[in-house]
C-alpha cells in the first residue's frame, strides 16, 4: 500500500543457488557459488527510520560468492569470503523505481578471519 497505510500483501519468491567446493590443500577449501532470487511484494520503509512501509512490485538479486577456509598450517586457520550482488527493482507501479538498486542491499561484502594457536 502506498504511504504505508493498510495491510501488506505476503511476500512471495523463488531462488536458485548452485556452486562447487574444491580442496586446495590438505585442509584448505575453496567454495564458489552463484545465486539468483526473485521476490514480489517486497516491503520497504517509506523513509529512513520509518515505521511505515510500502511494497514494490518485484525485485531480482543475482550474485557470486567465493570463500576460502581451513587450515594453512597445524596452528594457523583462516576463513575469508567475498560476495558480489546486483539487487534491483525490476517491476513497480512507480516507473522511476524500475532499475534502481534495492535499498539496504550491498553491492559487495567481504570478511577476513584468521587465528593462530
Amino acid at each position: 500500500p502506498a504511504g504505508g497505510v493498510g495491510a501488506l500483501a505476503p511476500e512471495e519468491g523463488w531462488g536458485i543457488d548452485v556452486g562447487t567446493k574444491a580442496r586446495v590443500m590438505d585442509q584448505l577449501w575453496l567454495t564458489f557459488g552463484y545465486f539468483e532470487m526473485e521476490r514480489s511484494n517486497v516491503a520497504l520503509p517509506v523513509a529512513a527510520n520509518s515505521t511505515q512501509f510500502t511494497q514494490i512490485g518485484r525485485s531480482r538479486s543475482r550474485g557470486l560468492e567465493l570463500e576460502l577456509f581451513g587450515q594453512l598450517t597445524d596452528r594457523w586457520s583462516i576463513s575469508n569470503s567475498y560476495a558480489l550482488t546486483d539487487a534491483r527493482i525490476v517491476d513497480d507501479v512507480v516507473v522511476a523505481n524500475i532499475g534502481r538498486q534495492l535499498p539496504n542491499s550491498p553491492n559487495w561484502q567481504g570478511s577476513l578471519w584468521t587465528r593462530y594457536n
